[in-house]
């Protein structure tokens, strides 16, 4: 029987499935024996004892495959993939908003509130029937919530030295977290005043 990561402290030595890259990354940083593996294999690995977890996808997702007939705890996490977004070239975008701006954004609003309500509304039922079907919901709790962010702030710092648009990615998750409280906007030293220097 599999015990539940309730803190982060919980999955060290743990062996889990997830891509490699900047999620895989963060998991190493926390001592997790990652585990790479397809969508079939992790099922099968899970009901067999040979990992002890998987970032695999939503809960919805995961209790329709079902994933919590082997594995019976889920962190309670939100998805971290741009699913409620429109990518476009930057040529593309800089012609489109040169032309009507007001539509564009407004259009696209409208476009992603119906798939962003709906990912809502299976969220909750896909834990709903996580419930149903024996699998328990866990929080991480503050202390270890705050861990997570600390070492996620090093992946994202590791990263944004790879390239331009990473480190662009990097500082955008950053801003982000601040905007939420989450962390503190770095301290800008004082300009010194007139005849000081």
């Amino acid at each position: 029987m599999l015990r539940p990561a309730s803190i982060v402290a919980d999955i060290a030595g743990r062996r889990i499935r997830a891509s490699r890259g900047p999620v895989g990354d963060l998991l190493e940083r926390l001592d997790v024996e990652l585990r790479p593996m397809g969508g079939r294999e992790t099922l099968a690995a899970l009901e067999a004892g040979g990992i002890d977890g998987a970032d695999w996808s939503t809960l919805p997702a995961n209790v329709a495959a079902g994933l919590y007939g082997a594995g019976r705890f889920a962190v309670r996490a939100r998805h971290s993939m741009p699913v409620t977004e429109i990518s476009v070239s930057e040529a593309a975008w800089g012609a489109a908003v040169a032309r009507r701006p007001p539509p564009v954004r407004a259009e696209g609003r409208r476009l992603l509130r119906p798939p962003a309500r709906r990912l809502q509304r299976r969220g909750g039922q896909g834990a709903v029937r996580g419930a149903r079907g024996g699998a328990t919901l866990l929080e991480f709790s503050a202390a270890s919530q705050a861990r997570l962010r600390e070492s996620a702030l090093a992946v994202f710092e590791d990263w944004a030295g790879r390239s331009p648009a990473a480190a662009a990615v990097a500082a955008g998750h950053r801003a982000f977290l601040e905007t939420l409280g989450l962390l503190a906007a770095p301290q800008r030293p004082a300009a010194p005043r007139d005849g000081s220097g």
